[in-house]
C-alpha cells in the first residue's frame, strides 16, 4: 500500500476518530516541515494560491525514507474535521495516475459508508484531479475530498482537501477545489535551502 493510499485510508478513518496533536507551523511551508530530519529532500514542492495560508497550521507530520504526509488544519479548528489539507510525497512511487484514483476508490469500502463515489475531474500526462465522496457513514458522517496527484521521476506528489461537507458551504468547497486544481509542482532551487 502506497503512502497516498495509507493517507487516504487514514483520512477515511478520521471520520470516526480524533488524531494526535502534532507540531505547529505558521504556513504550509513543506520544506520547513520536512527538512528537520535526515531524509533526502524531494525534488519538488507543491505550490498553490491559497489565500490566508497563515491561518493553516501543521497538525501532523509523518516522515520516513519513503516520503512524507503532512496534515494541515485551520488554526481555530479544534480537531481534524470539518476540513484539512494534506500534502503528500511518495518517494519512488510509480503507480499510474488512474490506478492511484482506483486504489483510493477501493479503499472506500473500509469506511463503512452506504454511498461512495469517485469522480475524475481532469487528467493530463503527469497529473490527475478527482473527487471522492462518502455518505451515510457511521454516525451519519459524510466526507468530501478533492485530490490533485502528480507523477514525477522521483516519485508521486499529491495535495488533498478533505471536508465534512455539511459543515462547510458548497461555495467554499468549490473555491478550494479550484485552488487545488491550480496547484503546481515547483522544483526546489538547488542553491537555496
Amino acid at each position: 500500500m502506497s503512502l497516498l493510499q495509507q493517507a487516504s485510508t487514514y483520512i477515511i478513518g478520521s471520520i470516526m476518530i480524533s488524531l494526535f496533536t502534532g507540531c505547529a507551523s505558521s504556513s504550509l511551508d513543506q520544506y520547513a516541515a520536512y527538512h528537520q530530519n535526515s531524509q533526502p529532500r524531494p525534488l519538488y514542492y507543491i505550490s498553490f494560491p491559497l489565500e490566508n495560508q497563515e491561518q493553516w497550521q501543521l497538525k501532523r507530520n509523518l516522515i520516513d525514507e519513503d516520503g512524507y504526509t503532512q496534515y494541515y488544519i485551520l488554526i481555530n479548528q479544534q480537531n481534524d474535521l470539518p476540513q484539512q489539507i494534506i500534502v503528500h510525497y511518495g518517494r519512488h512511487i510509480t503507480t499510474p495516475l488512474i490506478q492511484t484514483m482506483q486504489q483510493i476508490a477501493s479503499g472506500n469500502r473500509y469506511a463503512k459508508c452506504k454511498i461512495s463515489k469517485t469522480k475524475l475531474i481532469q487528467k493530463n500526462n503527469n497529473d490527475l484531479i478527482f473527487t471522492n465522496t462518502l455518505k451515510n457513514c457511521v454516525d451519519n458522517q459524510e466526507l468530501w475530498q478533492v485530490y490533485k496527484v502528480f507523477n514525477r521521476p522521483d516519485g508521486q506528489y499529491a495535495i488533498v482537501y478533505t471536508v465534512e461537507p455539511r459543515q462547510i458551504s458548497e461555495k467554499t468547497r468549490l473555491y478550494i477545489q479550484h485552488i487545488i486544481s491550480l496547484a503546481q509542482l515547483v522544483q526546489y532551487n538547488k542553491k537555496s535551502h
